[in-house]
């Protein structure tokens, strides 16, 4: 059974998740807003449902507003998605703590690798068969950098420094200090050394 410092521990840690993920879902997005709106002119409606078609195809660009609800609640899984796979990461790879402004970098080219390569192809978002354009897929990769990946990366470092409850055995000498995503994942690990 979890200790009540345990359970504390890992509601703190799922607030910071919650709190991290609307931050850099709410950055993305706008983002995303003023880049659509500097190319089109237009406001967010057509963001949104492109968003929104990746599950309802067409449908998205000819129904209701509703659909732009459904497509900014389908950003902010994606969002939360991000997040979640980066804490749980974070603390596997030294890598990650060492050279956080580098992790940053490659964890927006694999979101944009993923993105572009896996999700929407097998999604109903309407296919242009056209190869990404570089300078598109670069202010891409930038965007998801500024917006997501280094947010996450500096809420990470942050985090750690300021709470350092939780290590990794073998790693102390490193003082690769780690709670948040192992508190997600599992608590009462017995490879945890409390200090």
């Amino acid at each position: 059974m979890p200790s009540p410092t345990s359970t504390h521990q890992r509601s703190r840690a799922w607030l910071f998740l919650l709190a991290t993920g609307l931050l850099v879902g709410a950055l993305d997005i706008i983002a995303a807003f003023t880049n659509y709106y500097i190319a089109t002119g237009k406001g967010p409606e057509g963001v949104l449902r492109y968003i929104a078609s990746g599950v309802f195809g067409e449908q998205a660009f000819n129904g209701r507003g509703s659909m732009m609800l459904w497509g900014l609640f389908f950003h902010y899984i994606i969002a939360f998605a991000c997040t979640l796979v980066f804490y749980v990461l974070y603390p596997r790879f030294i890598f990650f703590i060492r050279f956080p402004i580098l992790s940053a970098l490659l964890y927006s080219i694999l979101i944009w690798l993923i993105t572009t390569r896996v999700i929407v192809p097998l999604s109903n978002v309407p296919q242009s068969g056209k190869p990404p354009d570089f300078w598109q897929a670069l202010k891409s990769i930038a965007i998801l950098f500024f917006m997501i990946s280094l947010p996450l990366s500096l809420a990470s470092a942050h985090q750690n420094r300021g709470n350092k409850i939780f290590c990794v055995t073998g790693l102390q000498t490193r003082k690769a200090c780690y709670i948040f995503a192992l508190e997600l994942t599992n608590p009462t690990n017995p490879t945890y050394e409390q200090h």
